[in-house]
């Protein structure tokens, strides 16, 4: 490049800066096409910025016709739309000019060429600026069909995209003759030339589709109406690609009459392509941040509601009532385990006679199973293919079914599960999002659970205490009086009241241990006759005869 710049500095005339760029084309462009080999760009375009300056000086008009050519050429070939049409212009500006003395029709064609170049150009730019300034996906994808389908000409254009299962291309984008049609295909990756084009991520050019055994029908439309040797219609296809992978095609079809399809014609379509990849990453991760939001929000509101309850029962209702603010479904369960069981103890559109059903934990080839022994999400993508889904009767006909333990610590407790009527509903996405309510869910029993049992234990301390007392009472009325009938008196109300009884008796053993003799009879009910002085033989009575020799209860 030195030695060029110090030729630039010493050129005064036209001819000596035409020499100049001409010596800089043979290095630029040693095969007709930029290369940067032997320069850096940035070297290359201040030098032509300083021979555009000399031109300007010298006014000539074929040194500036170069060195705008040149400016937009390397402009577009580093992506930098906006300053590759700005030199266009000027170069289609001197163009005219110097071709003013040549042919009408060979100045007609470089203008044709210079303004659809230019009309190219500011489509990208177009596009690229909506794209910048929207988040609407269909709105931008139907914008760049929109520009393709004016510029190139076209008859028919559409835009497919990968769907999840990466098999299917669905049309998300037809405008033409065509389009209804157009629409409804669904074309399959590696078949036909639309999902050759998306397997092997390589744009083609077909001007001759009979010719192409990969050729394939659209039901409908003109491929099917004309003869199968007709090329009317040529076809130019190229991918959407996202870091290195497709997600996409872009198709286009139009009459021969308007032309066959040019290298030139596929690069712009390429370029469109990738403006349209970039749209389509700013969708998806402007999706995935809100529906992370919207997740994070559902789980801080769940977590919330969860814990405003410490009823077992109402905690497992609320878990099934709001598990579908986290995970679409048609259906739900909760499992808890009960010795050597999961049982199922609550579900949302579930037969109800299926309440109460168990699952051997014994059986580990059972995804149920799996889920409580492993402790792993686990996703059946299609139940109806698994051959260890054991369906039970009465239940609705699902196809993915997924489940998540419920987990304290490291101890499971439970599975949560949510079932799809599709096949392949679940991501593992889902399945992380499926767990981390578990976490809640199993956060909210286990308190319920706590409270239940420490509830369990105050009652029963209460009780005790509430005996404790009575027994303290009755000795202390005991104490205050000699009287043994008094005190037996005392001591029968005191179990009539701790009991809740109606009537108690107290009988006193005879000497000899024959019989017992009532000595104390009281009722809360006072038409209830007095038991005290009737005798109760031991023998041939078990329940006294159980109490006197056991000295228990009976």
């Amino acid at each position: 490049m030195q030695h060029l710049e110090t030729q630039l500095a010493a050129a005064t005339t036209e001819q000596e800066i035409i020499e100049v760029l001409k010596a800089l084309v043979l290095e630029i462009k040693p095969e007709g096409r930029l290369c940067f080999c032997r320069h850096e760009p940035e070297q290359v375009l201040l030098f032509l910025q300083q021979a555009l300056a000399l031109a300007v000086s010298l006014e000539s008009k074929p040194a500036l016709y170069q060195c705008h050519q040149l400016l937009a050429e390397i402009y577009e070939d580093q992506a930098d739309s906006v300053k590759a049409l700005v030199h266009f212009k000027q170069f289609h500006q001197f163009c005219q000019e110097i071709e003013e003395g040549k042919g009408v029709v060979k100045r007609r064609q470089a203008e044709a060429e210079a303004w659809h170049h230019a009309a190219e150009l500011m489509a990208l730019v177009e596009v690229s600026q909506e794209i910048s300034a929207t988040l609407d996906l269909p709105n931008v994808l139907e914008r760049i069909a929109s520009q393709t389908h004016r510029l190139l000409h076209a008859t028919d254009t559409v835009v497919y995209l990968l769907q999840p299962d990466e098999v299917i291309l669905q049309a998300v984008t037809a405008m033409g003759d065509y389009a209804d049609e157009m629409s409804r295909s669904t074309p399959t990756l590696g078949q036909g030339i639309i999902g050759c084009v998306a397997q092997s991520g390589v744009g083609e050019i077909i001007n001759k589709p009979s010719l192409d055994p990969r050729r394939g029908h659209i039901a409908g439309s003109w491929d099917q109406d004309i003869g199968a040797d007709d090329d009317l219609f040529p076809m130019l296809v190229t991918p959407i690609t996202l870091r290195e992978s497709v997600i996409g095609v872009i198709a286009v079809w139009r009459h021969v009459s308007a032309g066959l399809f040019t290298p030139a014609h596929l690069s712009f379509l390429a370029a469109l392509a990738q403006q349209a990849a970039i749209a389509i990453q700013n969708a998806r991760l402007f999706e995935a941040e809100q529906h992370q939001r919207q997740l994070t929000e559902s789980l801080r509101e769940v977590a919330f509601i969860l814990s405003g309850s410490l009823d077992q029962a109402t905690v497992i209702a609320k878990i099934l009532e709001q598990l579908g603010r986290v995970i679409k479904h048609d259906g739900s369960a909760l499992f808890l385990q009960e010795e050597q069981d999961l049982v199922l103890v609550a579900g949302n559109s579930i037969n109800p006679a299926l309440i109460g059903s168990r699952i051997p934990i014994s059986q580990p080839q059972r995804p149920a199973v799996q889920v409580f022994q492993e402790k792993n999400v686990v996703i059946v993508a299609d139940v109806q293919a698994d051959p260890s889904w054991d369906a039970w009767s009465g239940t609705n006909p699902l196809r993915t079914w997924m489940g998540a333990p419920l987990l304290v610590g490291e101890n499971a407790i439970g599975i949560l599960t949510a079932d799809n009527f599709a096949p392949n509903a679940y991501t593992p996405t889902d399945g992380q999002n499926l767990q981390t309510f578990a976490n809640h869910a199993a956060a909210a029993i286990e308190n319920a659970r706590l409270f239940e049992a420490e509830e369990k234990a105050n009652q029963e301390l209460a009780r005790r205490a509430h005996e404790i007392s009575i027994f303290n009472e009755a000795i202390q009325m005991m104490t205050r009086t000699t009287n043994l009938s008094n005190a037996l008196e005392v001591v029968a109300r005191i179990i009539v009241n701790f009991l809740e009884a109606r009537n108690c008796g107290i009988a006193l053993l005879n000497e000899a241990k024959t019989e017992l003799e009532v000595v104390v009879s009281v009722s809360t009910d006072s038409s209830y006759p007095s038991t005290v002085g009737t005798k109760i033989p031991v023998t041939d009575n078990p329940s006294s005869k159980h109490v006197l020799e056991t000295r228990r209860s009976w």
